[in-house]
């Protein structure tokens, strides 16, 4: 087995962080969620690009409970010169009972989960246009774990608003979520993200979707800028030949496991995700979709209400 985190980093963490340096700067306040985060350290030329990104969320009031993300440059001669057409979320992990660390394209980051949830990333001072990724990813996985604790996961999904409920379809990479997002929005619906959705449970053995700043292709679309609708139906994204067959619980879980940003490789962490994809799958009764069949599509973005018709078997 490799080292943790030989394919980007050129040091030790030792000497990751004896070469940092803080940036002095306002700290950028984000609610994203049920949750607010405070992103301090930011060079002030990244923070006004990440400050006109999410210019609907920021808020001005610095105090407060939040979860911190502390930024620090350390020098570009700690990490390997990586191949720029490498995707920014190949990343590699390293899973603690009270810390994840994460080593990916100039950046090296460690998150206490517990007792207290904080980050600090250290990235490369010769980092420029990818900055906002950078961060973003970050966020990403804090917003991952932030989730788990309330019964929900950060899902690899695109969601849409019919009737007043969230209409979700979990898939990975290049399963077909932003071409179902691009369609509900010719006709005339509100998408909340084509990428990342976040899930909880309510009272009453409920669930409602929240809506994440983060986007695929799409991009972050207008309409609501934030909030929670409760789930009405939920759909795995799959080929037509699987989406033709009856789907088992045991599928269902896979797909929501296979589908959990940062935490379905986390053994740490592994049976509070599948408690919580397991009901919500027992809630919602999740059913295949093929992305290419435009009349189930048609129906489905055009129906009203509740839940699909299908069950998975136990």
């Amino acid at each position: 087995m490799r080292p943790f985190g030989d394919r980007f980093l050129l040091t030790s963490q030792q000497t990751l962080q004896a070469e940092d340096r803080r940036v002095e700067s306002p700290p950028l306040v984000l609610p994203i969620g049920r949750e607010r985060y405070r992103i301090e350290g930011l060079p002030p030329a990244v923070r006004a690009q990440l400050a006109a990104k999410y210019e609907d969320l920021i808020v001005n009031d610095g105090q407060g409970e939040a979860l911190v993300l502390r930024v620090r440059l350390t020098p570009s001669w700690n990490f390997v010169e990586i191949d720029p057409n490498l995707l920014l979320m190949d990343f590699d992990q390293q899973f603690y009972e009270h810390e994840v660390q994460l080593a990916g394209r100039n950046l090296f980051g460690r998150f206490r989960i517990a007792p207290s949830r904080a980050g600090t990333v250290w990235v490369s001072d010769s980092e420029g246009p990818l900055w906002e990724d950078l961060i973003g990813n970050c966020l990403r996985l804090m917003v991952a774990y932030s989730s788990l604790e309330p019964g929900g996961a950060l899902l690899h999904s695109a969601a849409v608003i019919v009737d007043g409920a969230a209409r979700l379809f979990v898939g990975n990479r290049d399963s077909g979520k932003t071409s179902l997002s691009r369609l509900a929005l010719e006709r005339g619906l509100t998408v909340l993200s084509d990428d990342l959705n976040v899930f909880r449970p309510l009272e009453a053995d409920r669930f409602e979707l929240i809506k994440m700043p983060f986007a695929g292709e799409l991009g972050r679309t207008t309409g609501e800028a934030a909030g929670s609708w409760p789930i009405a139906s939920l759909h795995l994204l799959a080929d037509a030949s699987q989406a033709s067959d009856p789907m088992s619980l045991a599928q269902a879980l896979a797909s929501l496991v296979a589908a959990s940003c940062f935490l379905n490789r986390d053994p740490h962490r592994y049976a509070v995700l599948t408690d919580n994809l397991l009901a919500l799958a027992r809630h919602c009764r999740p059913q295949w979709l093929d992305p290419t069949d435009q009349r189930a599509l048609d129906r489905l973005l055009l129906q009203r209400g509740g839940h699909g018709a299908g069950a998975p078997a136990e």
